[in-house]
Parts: structure tokens; C-alpha cells; sequence
């Protein structure tokens, strides 16, 4: 039953007092999330990545000062796309270890309607649980990407190519902010299809799982065409951020180089990662203009 069909009449006095609603619904979204003692636990754990990250940068330092200054003239962008691609995987997990009941969870247990006793709007519910979302992985992505990347400016600041490692770093901070997004959205979007968060799990990790999977396999039998990462979400992103940083990859055996990205794999993954938001937003809109009692 409908809440208006129980004498529910919507509040429309003042709003400007006290904090957004949208904020207020991420933040206590974000603090449901981390009383799950499975984040806290997989948090703790996944702090080993920037702490390895911060000590290979130390080891660069130092295999460079050994070997005279060799390779001082530039950046290979190795370091930022080892980064973000581990960061990949880190959100992936905290998103299915906490996240995946974001919309499913409301719909479980009806607590929809209670949201929308409140004098919200469906934008500030959508706002606030995507919010939720991008701060729960925050927690295992800008986190550690702000302790590694001060750390990381800070040791070149005396270094030749100052310049070009402070332009990788901002470049790993709006990498993380476009995987924030784009995976925040697809959790969302997958939540809003069941009312049971263990079929969301199986979803999130078979949407990044299988296509990877599937993209290897293609590759394989393709002899690494460069198009074939296309097929995978992660693949997609990871191609993204090796063009950011200006990773080249590693040359095969045998070879002298490793061969040039096409021209349109310059752009064709933001073309995937805009079409998988937009997918999304799609889902998200249609589910919550079918919930019974959304003002």
C-alpha cells in the first residue's frame, strides 16, 4: 500500500535547514557500509597496495641513482598504470564485498517508502545512494592515490621531469574519479534489477569477469588486435588510462618496441565508458520511476 493511502501528506514547508538530503543519504549510506566488519577487514588488507606501490618508488630512486641517472630523461607512465589498474580491482572488490545492495537492499526489505516520508525528491535518493557508492570506493582508490601520489611528487620535486610525473599524477587523480563514476553507476544500475544482493554479486563480478575473460581469449585467437579490449569494461578502462599516463606497454620477446595503440583506441574506450553510463542512468531512471510511494 501506498504511503498516501495511509493519510501520508507531503511536507511543504522550509528545506534550506540543515543538510542536503542527498547528503544526508550518502553519508549514512557510507557509514552502513563500513559497519560491515567484511570492510573493515578487506580495507585493512587492501592498504598493503599503496604501502607496496609507496616502497616502489623509493626502489625506483634508488635503482637510478645505482645505474648513474639511466632513463632520468622520461617517464615511461608504468607506475601510474600499475596503479590504476590495481585501483580497478580494489573498487571492484570493496563494491562487491558492501556495495551491491545499494537499491536492492531498499526493495528487500520495503524501506523505500520510508525514505520518501521525508520531504525528499527522487533525485535527492539517486544523488544520495550514488554518492554512498562513490565514496565507499573512495576509501580503496583516491585514498591511497592521494597517500602514493604526495608521496610521489614529493621525490621528484628535485628532478628534471618534474613536470611531466605531476602531470601523470593529476592524470591517475581524474583516472580514478572517471572509474569512481562509471563503476558507481553500473553497481547502481545492476542493484536495481533484484531485490537479492547475492544476484547483484554475481552480476557486478561476472559484467568484469566473463567480458575480461572473453577479451583474452579473443585477443589470443586474434593475435592481439588492439580493438579486442574493447569487449571488456576493465580492459576498456585500463587502455583508457595507458593513454593518459602515455604508457606504451612492453615489447614481446623479440621485439624492439612495444607496437603503437591504433589511433581510435584513443577514443573508443570513452566511447564504451559513456555507453555503459548512460546503459545505467537508463536503468536507474526507469526502476526508480516504477517504485510505489517515490515523490
Amino acid at each position: 500500500m501506498s504511503i498516501r493511502d495511509q493519510g501520508y501528506t507531503r511536507y511543504e514547508g522550509d528545506l534550506t535547514a540543515g543538510a542536503p538530503a542527498f547528503w544526508v543519504i550518502a553519508t549514512q549510506g557510507l557509514s552502513h557500509y563500513w559497519g560491515f566488519l567484511r570492510t573493515k577487514l578487506l580495507f585493512i588488507v587492501m592498504l598493503i597496495v599503496p604501502v607496496l606501490f609507496s616502497i616502489a618508488t623509493f626502489a625506483e630512486q634508488a635503482v637510478r641513482k645505482m645505474f648513474g641517472g639511466a632513463g632520468e630523461e622520461q617517464l615511461s607512465g608504468f607506475f601510474e598504470y600499475a596503479f590504476g589498474v590495481s585501483e580497478i580491482w580494489m573498487v571492484a572488490l570493496v563494491f562487491a564485498a558492501s556495495g551491491c545492495g545499494v537499491i536492492a537492499e531498499d526493495m528487500r526489505h520495503q524501506t523505500i517508502q520510508l525514505y520518501f516520508s521525508k520531504p525528499i525528491t527522487r533525485m535527492d535518493y539517486v544523488a544520495g545512494k550514488f554518492l554512498s557508492l562513490v565514496m565507499l570506493g573512495a576509501l580503496v582508490s583516491l585514498l591511497p592515490y592521494v597517500v602514493v601520489g604526495t608521496l610521489r611528487a614529493l621525490i621528484f620535486i628535485p628532478k628534471p621531469f618534474f613536470t611531466d610525473a605531476l602531470k601523470n599524477i593529476a592524470l591517475l587523480g581524474l583516472f580514478n574519479v572517471v572509474l569512481l563514476v562509471v563503476f558507481s553507476a553500473m553497481v547502481m544500475a545492476l542493484s536495481c534489477l533484484t531485490r537479492r544482493t547475492g544476484f547483484v554479486v554475481l552480476m557486478w563480478l561476472g559484467s568484469l569477469l566473463i567480458p575480461s575473460m572473453v577479451s583474452t581469449g579473443v585477443a589470443l585467437a586474434r593475435k592481439g588486435e588492439a580493438w579486442t579490449d574493447l569487449i571488456s569494461i576493465a580492459a576498456s578502462m585500463s587502455t583508457t588510462l595507458k593513454v593518459m599516463v602515455g604508457y606504451t606497454g612492453m615489447q614481446a620477446p623479440g621485439e624492439l618496441a612495444a607496437p603503437e595503440l591504433p589511433e581510435y583506441m584513443t577514443y573508443a574506450p570513452w566511447g564504451v565508458l559513456a555507453a555503459v553510463v548512460i546503459a545505467a542512468a537508463s536503468v536507474i531512471y526507469w526502476r526508480t520511476s516504477k517504485l510505489e510511494g517515490i515523490a
